[in-house]
């Protein structure tokens, strides 16, 4: 039984998927947010149970009470790619390379919306930005950004196949200092696909070196953590990714 409270709304035509936990009602403190990609499907009761997990962590006090913000997209492909790349099938339109203007939106105009109306914790540091798949791209791409929003990054099986992203990651060093970044993959993730899909496991984890050695060489070394986690046997599945959504969270805001 859900003891928090879900809460459909939009903005500017997109729709949103809020959770506020159970004490939201009771009180006038503020609380850390979270912002998912693909409409919060993370979350949604129709696809599993990641609130009732979180509800017991709540309870358990080992994860601080957070409210939490599903974005819908129009078009995923565009928003969640980082620039213009060909399609890996012809099943599905080539990627449009929106990713930096939809970073934009979530930072200028949506994150001062939903803090208008919600009490959260505006500061970057109680801030995060998570999704799985392109939804994981685009998150860790947010570290790239220069926008200084986000100061949590929650990556499950992003999709660092994407092309050309793991050289930018080489080329480039995060914007963002102080970051606490998540990242997983399942082992099994990619195997058997003839595209670049293949190459999911190894391309994940040179992304979790490379942040690594970012975190190791800032400045903000101090402050700054990145976790990487491979689930044995994992697939490219929504189930795998909601059961792996809720002890993400609790690493990203572990002791606060």
């Amino acid at each position: 039984m859900l003891h928090g409270v879900l809460e459909r709304t939009a903005f500017e035509e997109r729709e949103l998927l809020i959770y506020m936990p159970p004490s939201y009602r009771a009180g006038e403190k503020r609380y850390p947010i979270v912002y998912v990609q693909d409409g919060g499907d993370l979350f949604a009761p129709a696809n599993g149970a990641a609130l009732e997990e979180l509800e017991r962590m709540f309870e358990a006090g080992t994860l601080r009470e957070l409210l939490l913000v599903g974005v819908s997209s129009p078009n995923r492909l565009d928003e969640y790619s980082p620039w213009p790349a060909q399609t890996l099938t012809g099943r599905f339109e080539d990627f449009g390379g929106k990713g930096a203007d939809y970073l934009e939106f979530l930072s200028v105009r949506l994150k001062p919306y939903i803090d208008d109306r919600y009490r959260t914790e505006r500061d970057a540091r109680w801030t995060a930005i998570a999704g799985k798949s392109m939804g994981g791209l685009i998150s860790i791409f947010s570290a790239y950004s220069g926008l200084g929003m986000f100061g949590r990054i929650g990556a499950i099986s992003p999709s660092m196949w994407f092309d050309g992203f793991v050289t930018f990651m080489r080329e480039h060093p995060a914007a963002g200092v102080g970051l606490d970044i998540y990242l997983d993959v399942g082992s099994d993730e990619g195997v058997g696909k003839p595209t670049a899909q293949s190459q999911m496991v190894p391309r994940v984890k040179e992304a979790y070196a490379l942040l690594q050695k970012f975190v190791e060489g800032s400045d903000g070394a101090a402050d700054a953590r990145v976790k990487f986690v491979l689930e044995e046997g994992g697939l490219h599945l929504l189930p795998n990714f909601i059961r792996r959504f809720p002890p993400m969270l609790q690493w990203l805001f572990a002791g606060d």
